[in-house]
Order: C-alpha cells, then sequence, then structure tokens
C-alpha cells in the first residue's frame, strides 16, 4: 500500500503539472487549438491486433481485486479523496512495448479533469494520459520524468459530449514501439473517435508498463474499466 500510495504521489505531481505547462486553463478558448474535423479511427499497423473482448475487467465491486482500497465506493471507484492523484492498475503489461487499449466510464470534477493512462512507469513519472475536464476540453499528454507536455488539445462540440449528469466513455490506446522510436497513441471519447496520433520518440517505462486512472482538480467517479492487450 506504501508503495501504491508513492505512485499516487508522484502522478498526482505530473497531472498538476499539466496544468501549468503553457496550455491556458479551461476558459482560455481563445488560446485553445481550434476543434477539427473528426475523422475515423485508423488502427495503427504495429499495434497488433487487439481481441474482440477484454483481457481485464474491472467493475470496482470487490475491494480486494488490487486498486487501492479506499478508493472504492457503491461499486464504483473515487480518486482522489482531494486534490489531484492517479491510480495503476495491479496488473503490469509485459513487454512494456505491448500495445494496449483501455476504456473506462468517468464522472468528471465539476472544475477538474479525468481520464487514463497508458505506457505509465513503475514511478509514475513517465507515460501518456488522456484528460477530459468538466468544461469538455481533451488533453492527449506526454509525460517523461515528471514533466508534462501537450500533445494535442481541442474541446469537444455539443454533439459530443455526455448529456447533463451523464458519465463520459474514454478510450486510450498505446500501439507497440521501442523506447526512442514512434508510437501511435489513438483515443476517443463518448462514440466520437479522434484518429490517431503519432510521438516520433516514444517514452521509456522500462521492462514493464502500467494503464491506470487519473484525476485532477476534484473527485471522479470510475467504472467499468476495461483493458485489451494487442497480440
Amino acid at each position: 500500500m506504501t508503495g501504491m500510495r508513492t505512485t499516487m504521489r508522484l502522478l498526482a505531481l505530473a497531472v498538476s503539472l499539466a496544468a501549468l505547462a503553457g496550455c491556458g486553463g479551461d476558459d482560455d478558448t481563445a488560446k485553445a487549438p481550434k476543434p477539427t474535423a473528426t475523422p475515423t479511427v485508423t488502427p495503427d499497423p504495429a499495434a497488433g491486433s487487439f481481441p474482440s473482448r477484454p483481457q481485464v475487467i474491472e467493475m470496482f465491486s470487490k475491494p480486494g481485486s488490487g486498486w487501492p482500497r479506499d478508493g472504492y465506493r457503491n461499486g464504483s471507484f473515487l480518486l482522489p479523496a482531494r486534490g489531484s492523484a492517479a491510480a495503476l492498475a495491479p496488473r503490469p503489461v509485459e513487454p512494456a512495448t505491448r500495445g494496449t487499449l483501455s476504456e473506462v466510464t468517468v464522472r468528471v470534477p465539476k472544475g477538474g479533469a479525468a481520464g487514463l493512462l497508458c505506457r505509465g512507469s513503475a514511478d509514475g513519472g513517465t507515460g501518456y494520459g488522456l484528460l477530459l475536464s468538466s468544461r469538455s476540453k481533451v488533453q492527449l499528454l506526454r509525460l517523461e520524468n515528471g514533466k508534462v507536455r501537450v500533445i494535442k488539445q481541442h474541446f469537444l462540440t455539443p454533439n459530443e459530449r455526455s448529456d447533463p449528469g451523464k458519465p463520459s466513455l474514454l478510450r486510450l490506446g498505446c500501439g507497440t514501439g521501442e523506447p526512442g522510436e514512434p508510437i501511435t497513441l489513438i483515443y476517443a471519447i463518448n462514440a466520437t473517435p479522434f484518429g490517431y496520433v503519432t510521438d516520433q520518440d516514444s517514452v521509456d517505462t522500462g521492462s514493464a508498463a502500467r494503464v491506470g486512472l487519473l484525476a485532477r482538480d476534484g473527485v471522479a467517479q470510475f467504472d467499468n474499466f476495461a483493458l485489451y492487450l494487442a497480440d
């Protein structure tokens, strides 16, 4: 549990830094990139094929499943108690270069943001994150040794958002690729796929990688987590 708390603190620092990465606040629509046309998701050929069913499903109904016990609340997972934090899935991905596709439903905290992590390191300072804010801003992040860079940022259009009071469905995929080589990231929110983005210099997480959940500036409520591993 001590190790998990340490990881949560490290990731909390990294995610919090995203707000200071020079991308502006949620109200700063003038400085944010304008929404672009929504392309159809094109799977990365290098990512391998994903099975039709996830290998890992977590409904957050059993506190003994390996996630931090204090996050379980009535069949869902709350993160964090305050401030910003993250929680890593108990199952590591080996090798770290294996393609992953994770999904979760989330109620984003008012004034905050929440999302997913893939290709994460054991200390939480490296990986790729997808954040959705309560004001419909989407950020795709690159984390490396605690430093954060926004790879892509846009706002959801009204028809891309969840209905008021309803959770959003987030999907984030990390393709294959050795550290330092190109890696393809794919993501989707609700029924809208936003295509893929390539990081030409992929991060190094060591021999194993992690997927997980992120929350910033408030308590996010997660449910129905699923993980697909590429063949």
